[in-house]
């Protein structure tokens, strides 16, 4: 369905195609509600970077006139389509390459032989606390966590009361609670 929305958004669709897509649109309740959402967010991507969104509604101003026995769409009405459309479409191709950011994994490792459990929580599990592995007997606990490139910050909690940065990153920042949090920075490759 995407590839109709992104042929019919850079008319690379021939007329029959067109009316396709409208008869597809009209048809099927989903693929109608999907490309709803996608331009209700567009709104919010457009409301939230200051611009301004027309509060009136410009569905009268895309009505056809009759004109030698033809119908036309009036040529602001086509602009302003245009411009929704391509708009459309570059919200939807950030949306898709936000979609396929690529995963990897990041081991934690942190010395405490005095306690009895380690929990990691940050930006990447939501910050809801994780159980960490304890390796070996010299004191280290360990996790293997998903991360995607990004900035990420994050904290440990011993035996569940006590919460600290990680003392072997070297950028942290104090949060709005009063911890510590500690800051990676994960790189694409």
């Amino acid at each position: 369905m995407e590839y109709w929305i992104s042929q019919y958004i850079d008319n690379e669709l021939d007329l029959d195609e067109k009316i396709q897509f409208v008869e597809k649109i009209h048809a099927d309740e989903p693929f109608s509600q999907e490309t709803i959402d996608l331009i209700q967010q567009e709104k919010l991507l457009r409301s939230t970077a200051g611009m301004k969104i027309p509060s009136k509604d410009i569905s009268a101003d895309l009505s056809f006139k009759r004109k030698n026995g033809r119908h036309w769409i009036k040529p602001a009405s086509f602009i302003i389509s245009l411009a929704a459309a391509s708009l459309l479409f570059f919200a939807i191709s950030v949306f898709q390459n936000y979609q396929k950011s690529t995963i990897y994994t990041h081991r934690f490792v942190l010395h405490q032989p005095e306690a009895e459990t380690v929990e990691i929580a940050g930006s990447f599990t939501n910050w809801d606390p994780v159980l960490m592995n304890k390796t070996g007997v010299q004191g280290y606990w360990e996790i293997v966590l998903k991360v995607t490139p990004n900035e990420h910050k994050f904290s440990y909690i011993i035996n569940s009361d006590l919460i600290i940065a990680d003392p072997t990153v070297f950028l942290s920042e104090r949060d709005e609670f009063g911890s510590v949090n500690s800051i990676i920075k994960i790189h694409e490759i």
